[in-house]
Formats: C-alpha cells, structure tokens, sequence
C-alpha cells in the first residue's frame, strides 16, 4: 500500500503523484541515465531516502512515470477515424508523438517491461 503524503520539517507535502510529476518535468530535459533518485530528492528539496518511502525501487518509479506517460496518448483522433487503415494511422501518430514528449519512456520500458 502506497505511503500517504506526510510533511516533511516545513517543506512541501510528498507524494507519489508528485515525485512522477517531477520526474516527468526532469525527462523533459535530461536523459534517461541522468535521472537519478538524488538529482530527483534535489528536485523536490527531499532526501532519496525520503523518495524510497514511497517507490520501492528506481525501476518501480520508472514504471509509474511510463504508465503516466502511456495514459496521456491523446487518442481522439482514433475515434474519429472512419475505417480501421484510418484508426491504425491515427493511433500510430498519437504513440508517436507521446513519445516523442518523453523520449526517455522507450528506454524505461527495456528497463522494466511492465
């Protein structure tokens, strides 16, 4: 069961949904190998320590960050499609550009095939 946020001596509440945010706000310009829990923990003004009570491992939060990422594949443009050629293309762009956001998701997912 995931650790609730707590307060942390007069600094912003931790939470899962906020390491992943700020996670995702740090792949926006570093690469994978460069996201670390402590230049994370810096992020958030936290220790890694801190991080650990709520992701278990690097590789547990990497699969939360890629699942968030998968979860925002904007796939209105499927549904609009009118045959099933149109709706494989329309697809394929929208995991496309996702990825493209977030290069460092393909590289988390070979981590971590969940």
């Amino acid at each position: 069961m995931p650790a609730k946020a707590r307060p942390a001596r007069g600094r912003p509440l931790l939470s899962r949904d906020r390491i992943v945010d700020t996670a995702l706000e740090l792949l926006h310009g570093l690469p994978l190998k460069e996201l670390t829990m402590r230049r994370l923990a810096q992020a958030l003004n936290t220790t890694p320590a801190a991080l650990y009570g709520y992701f278990r491992s690097q590789e547990e939060l990497f699969a939360e960050v890629a699942t968030r990422v998968v979860r925002g594949i904007d796939l209105g443009a499927v549904e609009a499609a009118d045959d099933w050629q149109g709706r494989l293309r329309a697809w394929a762009r929208a995991v496309r550009a996702r990825q493209l956001e977030f290069a460092s998701t393909v590289a988390m997912a070979q981590i971590s095939p969940h």
